[in-house]
């Protein structure tokens, strides 16, 4: 079946999930929840140049966001952005190395 389906363009990915821990689990629906927000390109923009989450998380409260959102806590808030900034932290990190391995191989 896959080999009828590749024939025709069709790309098949058969993905075997790794078991996920409830940590991970919590920090996957956090950050679901801060991509639902309106301002979440706003936060990225925030978070990448290095601005603590206790503040980021401050701010967030400011705006006046509609709906639950716009009733959380500055503590929930923190809860809610630690996940995200591990991410951006890492993906900062890795495009910082792959940027010097490519600079490396240039000079």
């Amino acid at each position: 079946m896959a080999d009828e389906l590749l024939k025709w363009g069709v790309m098949v990915v058969i993905l075997r999930p790794e078991r996920v821990t409830p940590e991970q689990r919590y920090s996957l629906l956090f950050i679901a929840r801060l991509q639902r927000l309106p301002c979440y390109h706003e936060i990225l923009s925030h978070l990448t140049p290095g601005q603590s989450v206790r503040s980021l998380a401050a701010w967030l409260t400011n705006q006046k966001i509609e709906g639950p959102a716009g009733q959380w806590s500055r503590h929930y808030g923190e809860k809610l952005l630690q996940p995200l900034n591990q991410q951006v932290r890492a993906a900062t990190i890795s495009s910082a190395s792959t940027n010097a391995k490519a600079f490396n191989v240039v000079r």
